[in-house]
């Protein structure tokens, strides 16, 4: 899983001239060392930065928060020694619903990971402005909201007048397409309609959004 992901990022990370940000889950193992590592790879690999979770992989339970802050701090280590600029994405889940936390959490792990050396918090599940804005004024760092995995309140605009200073999209644009293929789909089945060909990309277009880049 890891090293599929990997390449993945890295083919992403060649075929792009913009900064690339990877999702490296809760570091690939347990120890700060492991996660150490994962950072190290991501760097080696081309990545312009990283977020580390402090959720347990398939359990509703978060890391210890000594153990969390230590994994955070470990991965703050790795990129100061290595010298890479690399923006260091700690998130906490103390907010999502299938996890026991609170705000309260959210705002304490989340200075705590800024201590340890983490550029930017990620807190999933927070979404209403009234939130974001308590964030913004308790958490000493950047905040990073994720629209597209809840309702949002409000659109980007807004969030980033009430304090985020980065919002992510997850997987929100693919499963869109992939609900507006369905629809097309469903729509040709049940009324033969046709009008879905309206909003796509010409030929010549996305051939070169496929084309491989070239190499100087």
């Amino acid at each position: 899983e890891k090293e599929e992901m990997f390449a993945c990022l890295a083919k992403i990370a060649d075929a792009v001239s913009v900064p690339v940000n990877g999702d490296l889950e809760a570091g690939y193992g347990d120890a700060p060392d492991a996660v150490a590592n994962t950072v190290r790879l991501a760097i080696e690999t081309g990545l312009a930065g990283g977020n580390i979770e402090d959720k347990k992989p398939y359990a509703d339970e978060l890391y210890e928060e000594g153990l969390a802050v230590e994994r955070i701090a470990a991965a703050a280590e790795t990129i100061r020694a290595d010298g890479t600029p690399f923006v260091l994405t700690a998130r906490t889940d103390a907010f999502r619903p299938h996890v026991s936390g609170s705000l309260e959490i959210v705002i304490r792990r989340a200075n705590r990971f800024l201590e340890a050396g983490a550029t930017c918090i990620f807190a999933p599940g927070i979404d209403d402005l009234p939130t974001i804005e308590i964030l913004a004024k308790e958490v000493a760092g950047p905040i990073n909201i994720v629209a597209g995995l809840y309702t949002p309140d409000g659109n980007a605009h807004d969030m980033i007048k009430a304090g985020a200073q980065r919002i992510s999209l997850g997987g929100s644009i693919a499963r869109s397409t992939l609900g507006y293929v369905r629809k097309c789909a469903q729509d040709l089945r049940d009324t033969g309609d046709f009008n879905f060909p309206a909003p796509q990309i010409g030929q010549g277009d996305l051939n070169a959004l496929f084309s491989t880049p070239s190499i100087s």
